[in-house]
């Protein structure tokens, strides 16, 4: 929740007369087809890294550590930050 809650946060702020609480009902609650999105996406990542047959983006989500027992999230995997299996 926290992350979305960010997210939506630098979003409102580039959106006129637009409140945290209705963004985040739009963006968690409504139905929406990620397809298009994920497609636009992918697009403009191949023109912009010039689309040749050798070129990838990766993106390791999993870099951002997290320790304790309680959190939501916290479990043994594999952290490209520290190049290992860490919490």
């Amino acid at each position: 929740m926290q992350a979305i809650k960010k997210n939506i946060e630098r979003l409102i702020e580039v959106i006129s007369d637009a409140n945290c609480q209705s963004a985040h009902n739009v963006v968690s609650e409504l139905p929406w087809e990620h397809d298009p999105v994920t497609a636009q996406v992918a697009n403009d990542c191949n023109r912009l890294l010039s689309g040749g047959l050798d070129t990838a983006l990766i993106i390791d989500e999993s870099g951002l550590t997290k320790k304790g027992k309680e959190p939501v999230g916290v479990a043994h995997q594999w952290c490209g930050r520290h190049g290992k299996v860490d919490n």
